[in-house]
């Protein structure tokens, strides 16, 4: 069975609390890259955070429940097109995960 990060269903742990620390700050700054040439629609960047993150839960989510409950994210993912290529490691490529 899986770590809950919420045991009590409705508690706030320090753990959930810093993880969401850590995505607010990922969304701050992706909103940063977004907005160097002005400000953007906060509609189009919530339907933008939110399909993301529905389809890389909904993806995790089939992969674990048709094989390893404990398997992470697909790597592949790290060498998709991103809004600033060099924040990736150069030596980092398709080819490593393949």
């Amino acid at each position: 069975m899986a770590r809950r990060i919420f045991p009590d269903n409705d508690c706030w742990t320090s753990e959930a609390s810093r993880a969401a620390n850590n995505a607010t700050v990922a969304f701050m700054d992706l909103l940063a890259i977004l907005e160097e040439d002005g400000p953007v629609d906060l509609k189009d960047f919530h339907y933008l955070i939110s399909h993301a993150v529905g389809s890389f839960v909904s993806g995790l989510s089939i992969t674990r429940r048709l094989g390893d409950p404990a398997a992470p994210p697909d790597p592949i993912a790290r060498s998709y097109p991103r809004l600033y290529q060099d924040t990736v490691d150069e030596e980092e490529s398709v080819d490593t995960f393949i």
